[in-house]
């Protein structure tokens, strides 16, 4: 019984150790296509593009804090809200708004150090890219739904 039982818990480990490698080996995969991207319709100059990988994982990474934060306020607010008294709902509230102004803020803070090495055409081709490569992503990445009807 014993040996059914560590072996049933080597199993479980090592199948979410493999779970946990087959994802990063997709987000390095996933970093690759959008390195590719942006550095094909950038077209960074290599002086440029030395300035402008660790400035944009800079702000990728604060970017996506944000959003880490934003969605753990959200699915609080989801399992919560029957329980929640109106103050608890407006603190949350105004914590979504605070969201949005530091994006906002994070914007106007990398669009600046973007400027410092980069021409305006292409610090604004940046954030566009951004929501290009997003479509793209899920243009080339989602499965068809089959048809239920």
């Amino acid at each position: 019984m014993r040996t059914f039982v560590l072996f049933s818990l080597l199993m479980l480990f090592s199948i979410k150790t493999f779970a946990q490698l087959d994802k990063e080996a997709k987000l390095k995969q996933l970093q690759k296509q959008k390195i590719k991207y942006f550095t094909e319709r950038l077209n960074l100059s290599e002086k440029e593009a030395k300035k402008f990988w660790p400035v944009y994982n800079d702000y990728q990474n604060r970017k996506n804090l944000i959003a880490q934060e934003r969605k753990s306020t959200t699915t609080y607010f989801i399992q919560n809200s029957e329980n929640m008294n109106e103050d608890e709902i407006s603190e949350l509230l105004e914590k979504y708004i605070n969201y949005q102004k530091r994006e906002t803020r994070l914007l106007e803070v990398y669009t600046n150090k973007f400027r410092e090495f980069l021409p305006e055409k292409k610090v604004l081709q940046v954030f566009i890219l951004e929501v290009k490569f997003r479509q793209w992503l899920l243009k080339t990445h989602m499965k068809p739904r089959p048809n239920t009807r």
